[in-house]
């Protein structure tokens, strides 16, 4: 079983992930050719998560622009809004831990 911190940090550092990739990908917006990094939340058996990076592949009769990228700008920008959410949710959880194992100490 892992601890409240441990599954805490774990959802800090997929979110910090998360931020990584949709910056990789707006920054390659006019990248000829480029096909976007996608980032996936895997739950791990002992708790926690881990974040799985898997290279953009092209949609089934979707077309890159002459010229253009695959980012999508609208959806990199909700990517990085999500992750905001998902990290400070992550470090309130990792307060609240750190607090109450600070109490239990203190009660032993």
């Amino acid at each position: 079983m892992i601890s409240a911190l441990s599954a805490a940090s774990s959802g800090m550092n997929d979110a910090l992930v998360r931020v990584d990739v949709a910056a990789h990908n707006i920054a390659n917006v006019n990248t000829a050719g480029f096909l976007p990094l996608q980032v996936s939340s895997v739950e791990m058996p002992e708790g926690g998560v881990a974040s799985v990076v898997t290279a953009g592949v092209p949609g089934l009769g979707t077309a890159l622009p002459p010229g253009g990228s695959g980012t999508d700008l609208a959806a990199e920008t909700v990517n990085l809004i999500l992750a905001r959410v998902a990290f400070v949710a992550s470090a309130r959880a990792f307060a609240t831990a750190a607090r109450m194992q600070h109490t239990l100490a203190l009660i032993r």
